[in-house]
């Protein structure tokens, strides 16, 4: 804060007015007054009625976007017109700095990042002050508004100062002006649109960190936040060029006053084309009209719209076009040289991606111009001075076609001052595009629905509507992902070896960096898709190609940012990257990617499935960010299948997957989670160990949901085994195990063996806490009612739940998955009691439970719907039984995992149609059941044509 009060008056002496308004600022003591201060000696007098307006219309546009986000204006005035200063500011934020040390030392150098981004912002308010006539309360909107959002924005701190830092870099470059530069209008209106940009920004952030106060959770929301600051940086640079512009005209009108500038000016009067009359019009464009030139009509009206030439209206027009490598951009901007070749006397077309194929392509527009170059490759570097100094001086209409540009410095050598002609930049980058240009246009790829018109139109095939032609054919448009370059590549492969799109699809798919390594190069154009993304790849910096890499080992549809950005990810920049950044390229470098993903998926994955307690390490609470790893997992083992890759540390790999099938099997994908474990299992990790272990014994929980107890109790017997060598006989673990064995027992309706089981796990609860007593008696509760012992039942369901301290509601009102299936249990206990009413309303209440936590369909949900159809059955309420299972019947069809719920709900409603007399269409429906119990894979037990047969194609108990 020193550093700022010590720099704060006097920091930018390049205009002597910031130093008296800043004074000004300081002396007055109340935000209240109306009237500006005097102007400064040697400074014209302003319109104080204009300027006011122009402040009030700001302040306005602040109001109004506070009300959009639903503050209103007057909760904030105290907060907002309170701090005179940035010192003041700094001063009051000092009750945001963290208790804890570490913390602390974050927010100092916070603190320090933020004092260099108020000395910037406090120049330019005191210039807009001075522009606007106006007082403190300029610069007061700005230190209110950073305060409240510094005080709102604390969970993305680091994130906001980095907005700020690129806020700051956006402001006119006040250090290059004279001290003596004088103020216009011009100037003014430049300054005043920039203010008035710079606090609805704040006004916006205000209410985004208001709305959203746990951002730091929601990447979603920060994304759109973010775009909206994008686009607010994109009008500040340009306003911030009008500002420079204005100060460049004002100091070179001043200069142009001077006798050296009069004489200079002569001279460059005076100056004769050289080498020969020049015959115009002179175009040089390296391609003529593209007759292949598809579905941009739209674009190439706006890029007409902007460039053309306007009798009267003079003007340097200059627009920008940017977009991903194979686009389309370059053929964007032909399209328009070609078409407009009558509207101007010059055309030159620029290559501009690197300094060597821009000074050589400047030389020779320069040769064609007949300006003296001499064959030299020294004078490449001369020709872009020539060039300029011609276009400024010969008076003619020009266009120039800065082609593929890089970097900004390679335009500023060509740039000319003329207001005769129009500039097109097509660039791959936004902030390159945003540098030189006001009018910005983001060529996006083709539609789906263009890409097919392109495609039929490049081969000259057109498919029948919905045929597996036409069905591939988008399937190949989506592959592309809509490039033009693409398509134009892929069409010339298919046509030049008569493929069908149904043959081409595979091809494609097993080899497409062969397909595009064969593709002819564009007639058109000087690049395949290959080497225009090489190009892009290679001029990455060193952290970039890294990043790239990794992103192909994700599945490139579903990257959450916060998965990269991982803290624990390891030390990826630690590698060197190899020269081709294409996943097929990588060679030995895939091996390191493919360990790199995977321990950054291991530390974006909750690790939940080791964990005890009475919840058995069920990850229920990290559902949602499951979901976001879950498909890069899924993604990279289907990579690793396809290359035949081997991770460095496989047992890390093998543990990601079984985290990765414990959560499908928690979301009731039991075949899905099953593949998921088989997979893991086959890694070469040893079977009999700790990380194995569990998987196997989740192995036996999807077998259970499954409806096969045979296939669980032979996984929970190896499970036991293995565990036997890895603790003590009476461990809690070895206790689980036995719960586990004891479940499958009583699925097989093995009472006896199950309660056997039973006991030696409560001894070793008893032994060991009997906080583990809370699941063993969940299962005893279980096995009681299907020994036909509901009292008992009752009393261990009872125990479950006070070792839990835990009452019937809140068992009830619980998002722990695993209580949905005590109701359940409760409810067929008080059932089998005879409490049939209270039994119906607890089996009613868990279809709402279980839709609440798992999502209107799905196999528990379906189980309890079957339930209280049977219910509705035995009390002769057969309307709403049915309606039940009709119900159930819908919402299986087609779902892999619910065949046993389909099967068994189809042969009831068959029963209920013949007991009304419906013979044919009970019938039907059983037949029905019959084909959907041919299609349960691993069923266990006979093919019984009965209520119970069908019944045991659903578990007895799904917890």
């Amino acid at each position: 804060m020193e550093v700022l009060k010590r720099q704060l008056p006097y920091k930018c002496p390049s205009l002597a007015l910031i130093g008296y308004c800043l004074g000004e600022m300081s002396r007055v003591q109340s935000l209240g007054e109306t009237e500006p201060p005097a102007p400064p000696q040697g400074y014209p007098p302003q319109s104080s009625t204009k300027h006011s307006q122009i402040w009030q219309n700001a302040i306005q546009r602040y109001y109004d976007e506070l009300g959009k986000g639903g503050i209103r204006g007057p909760a904030i005035e105290k907060d907002l017109w309170g701090i005179k200063s940035p010192v003041e500011l700094l001063d009051q934020i000092k009750d945001l700095e963290p208790s804890d040390s570490r913390s602390s030392g974050a927010w100092v150098g916070s603190l320090r990042r933020l004092e260099t981004v108020l000395l910037s912002l406090n120049d330019f308010a005191a210039v807009t002050a001075w522009a606007l006539g106006m007082n403190g309360r300029v610069g007061a909107v700005v230190w209110g508004s950073i305060r409240l959002i510094l005080n709102l924005a604390k969970p993305v701190l680091p994130e906001v100062l980095d907005m700020l830092e690129e806020l700051r870099r956006t402001l006119p470059r006040y250090r290059t002006y004279e001290q003596e530069l004088r103020m216009t209008e011009s100037l003014e209106d430049a300054l005043s649109d920039m203010y008035a940009e710079i606090i609805v920004f704040c006004a916006r952030a205000i209410t985004f960190f208001q709305n959203n106060p746990n951002v730091g959770r929601s990447r979603n929301a920060w994304s759109e936040f973010n775009s909206q600051f994008l686009k607010t940086i994109g009008n500040l640079r340009n306003y911030s060029r009008r500002v420079d512009e204005e100060a460049d005209i004002i100091r070179m009108t001043r200069e142009a006053n001077s006798a050296e500038m009069v004489d200079v000016m002569k001279k460059l009067n005076d100056v004769k084309l050289s080498g020969g009359n020049i015959e115009l019009p002179c175009h040089m464009i390296p391609y003529g009209l593209n007759p292949r030139f598809f579905s941009r009509a739209k674009e190439a009206a706006k890029v007409k719209e902007i460039l053309d030439p306007r009798d009267g209206e003079d003007k340097l027009r200059v627009m920008a076009i940017y977009g991903l490598g194979g686009v389309g951009k370059t053929q964007l901007a032909l399209h328009y040289a070609n078409t407009s070749l009558k509207l101007y006397d010059i055309i030159a077309w620029i290559p501009s991606e690197t300094q060597i194929k821009m000074t050589q392509a400047l030389s020779a527009f320069a040769r064609k111009l007949g300006l003296p170059i001499k064959d030299d490759p020294g004078e490449d570097f001369q020709a872009s001075l020539k060039v300029r100094d011609w276009l400024n001086t010969s008076g003619r209409r020009f266009l120039l076609i800065f082609d593929n540009v890089d970097t900004i410095d390679l335009l500023l050598q060509v740039w000319p001052a003329s207001d005769k002609g129009s500039i097109l930049i097509t660039t791959r980058s936004l902030s390159m595009a945003s540098r030189h240009a006001t009018d910005i246009m983001n060529l996006e790829s083709f539609t789906t629905e263009t890409g097919l018109e392109a495609l039929y139109s490049l081969t000259g095939a057109r498919p029948t509507a919905d045929g597996d032609s036409a069905l591939a054919a988008k399937d190949i448009c989506r592959l592309l992902g809509g490039l033009p370059l693409a398509l134009v590549q892929i069409s010339e492969f298919i046509r030049d070896r008569s493929y069908s799109y149904e043959e081409f699809l595979p091809i494609y798919q097993s080899s497409a960096a062969k397909v595009l390594a064969r593709g002819k190069t564009p007639i058109e154009y000087n690049h395949t898709l290959s080497t225009v993304w090489d190009l892009s790849l290679q001029k990455l910096p060193q952290e970039s190609k890294i990043l790239q890499n990794l992103i192909a080992f994700f599945d490139p549809d579903r990257i959450e940012e916060r998965l990269l950005t991982n803290p624990k990810a390891g030390p990826l920049g630690a590698s060197t990257s190899p020269n081709c950044c294409l996943l097929w390229s990588l060679g030995e470098e895939m091996g390191f990617y493919l360990d790199s993903v995977i321990t950054i998926l291991s530390n974006g994955f909750p690790n939940t499935w080791k964990k005890a307690g009475h919840q058995q390490g069920h990850g229920w609470a990290s559902w949602e960010t499951c979901s976001e790893v879950l498909p890069h997992v899924n993604w990279l083992m289907d990579l690793s299948k396809k290359h035949k890759l081997k991770a460095g540390n496989p047992e890390l790999f093998a543990e990601l997957i079984f985290r990765s099938g414990a959560y499908l099997w928690e979301r009731e994908q039991p075949t899905a989670a099953r593949s998921f474990f088989i997979y893991g299992l086959s890694l070469g990790v040893n079977r009999g160990g700790p990380t194995c272990n569990p998987a196997i014994r989740l192995l036996g929980h999807v077998a259970l949901d499954m409806a096969q107890p045979e296939a669980a109790l032979k996984a929970y017997y190896e499970t036991l085994a293995a565990r036997l060598e890895l603790v003590e006989s009476d461990s809690p673990e070895i206790a689980n195990v036995y719960d586990s064995i004891a479940c499958s027992y009583t699925e097989m309706n093995n009472v006896e063996q199950a309660f056997e089981y039973l006991e030696k796990a409560m001894r070793i609860h008893d032994a060991k806490g009997p906080q583990g007593r809370a699941r063993t008696c969940a299962i005893l509760a279980m096995t009681h009612l299907r020994a036909r012992n509901p009292d008992q039942a009752l009393e261990a369901l009872k125990e479950c739940w006070q070792l839990q301290n835990l009452t019937e509601d809140q068992i009830a009102d619980s998002k722990y998955p695993k209580h949905s299936g005590d109701i359940v249990l409760l409810s067929r206990i008080q059932y089998a009691k005879g409490n049939k009413e209270s039994a119906l309303q607890l089996a009613s209440r868990s279809i709402n439970i279980r839709k609440g936590i798992l999502g209107n369909k799905g196999p528990r949900v379906a189980d309890s719907m079957f339930l209280v159809s049977s219910m509705l059955r035995d009390n002769q309420k057969d309307a709403l039984a049915a309606k039940l299972l009709r119900e159930v019947v819908d919402m299986s069809q087609g779902i892999v995992d619910m065949e046993g719920h389909l099967a068994r709900a189809l042969w009831a409603l068959g029963g209920m149609e013949e007991e009304v007399g419906n013979w044919g269409e009970g019938e039907e429906l059983r037949k029905r059941a019959r084909a959907a119990r041919e299609g349960i894979e691993g069923r266990e037990g006979g093919d019984e044509d009965s209520d119970e047969g069908f019944g045991r194609l659903v578990g007895y108990m799904l917890w």
